[in-house]
């Protein structure tokens, strides 16, 4: 049994306690809603972005996705992280 924590790029394989997480990944928070995170935000830009997120929150990308001016097109300018919207 494996942590259930995801890193970015790559699955943590630390033996987990009762709740499902290692002791390196208990406790870590959401950076948008402060409940357990269960992974790092996978977006790449210069580097991987890595924000601990939790099931109910996610990274996104503002403006049009495919916009290809390079006005914030590259890295993390258009990158921010946000509550999942409700699906309709």
């Amino acid at each position: 049994m494996k942590c259930q924590y995801q890193l970015a790029w790559t699955s943590c394989s630390t033996e987990p306690d009762e709740s499902g997480f290692c002791k390196y990944h208990k406790g870590i928070k959401c950076s948008i809603c402060g409940n357990q995170a269960n992974r790092e935000c996978s977006h790449t830009g210069q580097f991987v972005c890595g924000t601990p997120l939790c099931e109910n929150c996610e990274g996104y990308q503002t403006g049009d996705p495919n916009d290809t001016t390079g006005h914030g097109a590259w890295g993390f300018l258009r990158h921010s992280h946000r509550r999942k919207m409700p699906q309709s």
